[in-house]
């Protein structure tokens, strides 16, 4: 898909209102409509029944949406065709920003919950078959996450995908995917059917990511060649830093609910441990000394 020229691409006004409206561009916007439709009118159903859901969870999957959709309609999308920047800009909100933030707002739990019985079986069903449980172990997610942005990044590909923007469309779902199966059973508070993992777990596939990330972006910025025609050699150098940068910022920021999230087990286990041991006792001298 080519894009029209635009006359001052990093003008604000464009930057504000450059969304895009090509046949990939609306077939996002209409998934974007329809999931935060949905996601709210379960989120109605819950509040209803009387069911707590927590706001938060509600803030983040709406947060997650938006992200792709700027991703892959605002002025960002345009950029990308001019601006490696731009580009992993782009890269960032779909591997990173959109699949956390959807993570954090269980969907599963809400389409098990209030989703009609015949979509309840129907995702129950997928969540069981061996295509999902392949896709979803810990390992191949692992692969799959860092291997697609190595792939992608160090060889011909991205110039592939950059000269037919169908195949970067394509690129751009796949990098989506795998990130949003990387993201959920590490953040998200969804029951995880198959390959649940231990905090310990999440902590390494975490930390692993960090010096991977740090060297996919310096070995970008210390590239002597360009990754495509249309991106200057600088802003080759000025996209590696940023992809380095932010990434362990958001890995790091990753790391630390896990982490709390271990501390606060640990506390939940001690306790029925005590309460397993000494009865009711312990409870009692909580009340009392609080």
């Amino acid at each position: 898909m080519k894009m029209n020229q635009v006359a001052d691409p990093y003008s604000l006004s464009f930057l504000l209102t450059g969304w895009q409206w090509g046949p990939f561009p609306l077939l996002v916007f209409l998934f974007s409509v329809a999931s935060i439709y949905l996601y709210l009118k379960g989120y109605s159903l819950q509040r209803a029944k009387k069911h707590r859901w927590p706001l938060g969870r509600v803030i983040s999957f709406i947060a997650g949406i938006v992200s792709l959709d700027i991703a892959l309609q605002s002025s960002i999308a345009y950029l990308v065709n001019i601006n490696f920047v731009a580009h992993i800009v782009q890269h960032l909100l779909l591997m990173i920003v959109a699949p956390a933030l959807l993570a954090l707002s269980n969907p599963s739990t809400m389409i098990l919950q209030t989703a009609p019985k015949k979509y309840r079986q129907m995702w129950s069903r997928v969540l069981h078959s061996p295509a999902f449980v392949a896709v979803t172990n810990p390992i191949t997610t692992w692969f799959t996450y860092y291997g697609l942005m190595w792939g992608f990044y160090n060889s011909s590909l991205i110039k592939t995908a950059m000269d037919q923007m169908f195949i970067m469309d394509i690129f751009n779902v796949a990098f989506f995917f795998a990130s949003t199966c990387f993201w959920w059973p590490l953040i998200s508070k969804d029951p995880i059917t198959h390959f649940k993992m231990n905090y310990g777990f999440k902590l390494l596939t975490l930390g692993i990511g960090v010096p991977f990330e740090s060297f996919l972006g310096v070995a970008i910025m210390s590239r002597k060649t360009t990754l495509a025609p249309m991106y200057s050699l600088a802003q080759i150098h000025a996209g590696g830093e940023l992809l380095w940068i932010i990434s362990e910022v958001v890995i790091f920021i990753g790391i630390v609910p896990v982490f709390i999230d271990w501390i606060r087990a640990e506390e939940r286990k001690a306790r029925r441990i005590d309460r397993e041991l000494y009865g009711e006792s312990v409870e009692t001298g909580d009340a009392v000394s609080g």
